[in-house]
This record gives C-alpha cells, sequence and structure tokens, in this order.
C-alpha cells in the first residue's frame, strides 16, 4: 500500500478533502496519516499566536471519506504537539508567516516510527489520474524526491516541496530530517520548511506532472498532479473560495459534488476517536 501524509488545520481542511477526494478517485489502497496539532506560539513581544487543529468534524467527514470512496484504504490522524514542543519549538522561523504545520513534515521520521516511505502532499493539490509509478523512484537512492522548477540563464531551480516523496528508511540513517530541524531552527529562511530541506541535502528529481504549478491553459498534457501554489489559484481555504475554485477549475466539481453527497450519507461513524 502507498503511504501517503498531509498536514494542517481546519483553515486548510477544504484542500485536504480535495486531495484525498481526488487521490482515491484514481488510486486505492491508500494509508492516509494527518500531522495536526492545538498549540500555542510566544511571538516574543508579550502576543501569542493560537493554532487550532483539525476538530471533531473534520477528521469524522475525512474518514467517511475515506470509507465511502474506498474501504481499502485507512486514514490516522496524529497529534503533532509533543513533537512539535519536543523538536520544533523555539526555532528562528517560528513567527514566519508560515504556520507551524508546515514544519511538522520535518518530523516525519519521528513520529511514523514503522513506515519506511512516505509521500507528502500540502492541502491546495489536487490528483488525476494513478500516481503510483511515482513510488518506482525509491530505486535511485536519494533521501527524498521533489520537483525543482528549471532556473534562469543555467541557474539551479527552486525545489518545490509541496509534493515529496522521502525515503525514511534512508533517513534514519543517514539523519536526513535531523540535519533539516537543525537548519531551522539556526537559519532565517524565506520558505522555513522548504529551505531547510533544501539545505539539508539534494532532491532526487520528480518530473513536471508530479506537481504541476503552471496555468493549464498553456499545459499540452494532463499531469498527474496539479499543485496550486499562487501560479495556480485561487485558493479553496473558505466557502467563498471554494465557489471561486472550482469555477475556475470545472472539471474538479466532482470532489465538491462528492463531499456534498457524503454529507446526506449515514455511514455509522461515531463522533470521535
Amino acid at each position: 500500500m502507498m503511504n501517503i501524509l498531509m498536514s494542517g488545520n481546519g483553515h486548510v481542511y477544504p484542500g485536504m478533502e480535495l486531495a484525498i477526494y481526488s487521490t482515491l478517485t484514481h488510486n486505492k489502497g491508500i494509508n492516509w496519516y494527518i500531522f495536526t496539532m492545538d498549540i500555542e506560539i510566544d511571538t516574543g513581544d508579550g502576543q501569542v499566536m493560537v493554532f487550532c487543529g483539525l476538530d471533531r468534524w473534520h477528521k469524522n467527514k475525512l474518514k467517511k471519506t475515506v470509507s465511502y470512496l474506498d474501504n481499502t484504504s485507512k486514514i490516522t490522524f496524529i497529534d503533532m504537539k509533543d513533537m512539535y514542543m519536543e523538536y520544533l519549538a523555539g526555532n528562528a522561523n517560528e513567527t514566519s508567516p508560515f504556520t507551524p504545520y508546515a514544519a511538522l513534515r520535518l518530523l516525519a521520521d519521528i513520529a511514523l516510527p514503522d513506515i519506511n516511505h512516505v509521500l507528502y502532499l500540502d492541502c491546495d493539490t489536487a490528483v488525476q489520474g494513478d500516481i503510483s509509478g511515482i513510488m518506482d523512484f525509491l530505486k535511485y537512492g536519494k533521501d527524498y524526491y521533489a520537483y525543482v522548477c528549471p532556473g534562469a540563464c543555467g541557474y539551479e531551480g527552486e525545489m518545490v516541496s509541496g509534493v515529496m516523496l522521502m525515503d525514511l528508511k534512508r533517513i534514519r540513517e543517514d539523519g536526513f530530517l535531523k540535519r533539516a530541524r537543525e537548519n531551522i531552527h539556526k537559519n532565517l529562511y524565506q520558505y522555513p520548511d522548504q529551505d531547510a530541506l533544501r539545505d539539508a541535502g539534494k532532491p532526487g528529481p520528480l518530473p513536471e506532472t508530479y506537481s504541476y504549478l503552471y496555468e493549464l491553459e498553456f499545459c499540452a498534457y494532463k499531469p498527474l498532479v496539479l499543485h496550486f501554489t499562487n501560479k495556480l489559484s485561487p485558493k479553496i481555504y473558505s466557502d467563498e473560495g471554494r465557489t471561486v475554485f472550482y469555477r475556475r477549475y470545472p472539471f474538479l466539481d466532482y470532489v465538491k459534488k462528492g463531499v456534498e453527497l457524503i454529507d446526506t450519507i449515514n455511514f455509522g461513524i461515531k463522533d470521535g476517536f
């Protein structure tokens, strides 16, 4: 079975819904792992930033979505607060514009001790086909694999960590994520978790089809994974945003209709976990 990791809270829940629903439409037998947490971060100037993780409703809806689409798939929610406090609290980038959930992927080797490899997806991705072929890249012996945007004038491009295949067995042996955690503590970054990963080691390259970032009007093929960064917009992180998003990308409207249908079905799933 393929292992897929996502991380976030209620704010990005619509994106989780999109990623999970679209993935299971085209792929079966997925072990989903969701990192979330409630946490307060002291900004150092007397202010406290409060972050609330996925609540009971979010978790139950995602569990129902997985059950509806594929009874061979499973979803596990992992409370990351204790691990965050032990390994990431007080880092140099803690008060950056990026939420602490983005950095939780740096703890995958610790939080998933029995998993040898995992595919990380940002909460702004949609899968359009069979992505099992991505696992073939593990044979190249790299710690992780990610798409690298082409650079200008021959310079190496920017690594994009929104879709990232990690060889956790290898990572535990050579300390790649440990180095990334050290980086995020001591270096101030523009894109904290992504830059910390890049400085810990170069990725094995993934083809563009696994992390397509650009306007679809200019694409001559059907990418396997759409990554809705600032280049592919708008975001769907609100009810109003969802309306605009599905109007902009009507071919993904089946996700909106599907999750609305799930609300009408009684799965016999009790509240809470």
